[in-house]
């Protein structure tokens, strides 16, 4: 009898977190490494993620995670631009070209985790 309640429990569980759904969006995270020994504190290493998109969508087995813009900067370095995109759209709505009806801008990163759905072990 104890072990068919753990089991409901269990099913229970499983089903509210199948039928969960969230999506969360970040604007950005930007970290930097900074020298404030000097006398004039100086940002040495800079690193910049923009655009964060998590989603888990209702009753799927699934979890979707969009960056759309990574960038890392030495400013040590007269270069400083190491990593990143040329030109990702991202700040697209200054140029002449994002007014275009089939317009959009692509992310850096788009990933989808998916769940075995040959299994019905938790619904």
């Amino acid at each position: 009898d104890g072990v068919i309640q753990a089991d409901v429990v269990i099913q229970d569980q499983a089903s509210v977190v199948n039928r969960m759904a969230f999506d969360v969006f970040f604007a950005g995270l930007h970290v930097c490494l900074a020298d404030t020994l000097k006398s004039v504190p100086e940002e040495l290493l800079a690193f910049t993620v923009d655009y964060i998109q998590l989603n888990k969508p209702s009753n799927e087995r699934s979890l979707h995670l969009t960056v759309h813009h990574i960038q890392l900067d030495d400013f040590g370095d007269q270069e400083y631009f190491l990593l990143g995109p040329l030109d990702s759209g991202f700040n697209s709505r200054t140029l002449p070209l994002s007014d275009a009806e089939d317009f959009f801008a692509v992310p850096l990163l788009s990933l989808t985790l998916q769940g075995d759905r040959s299994t019905n072990m938790f619904d």
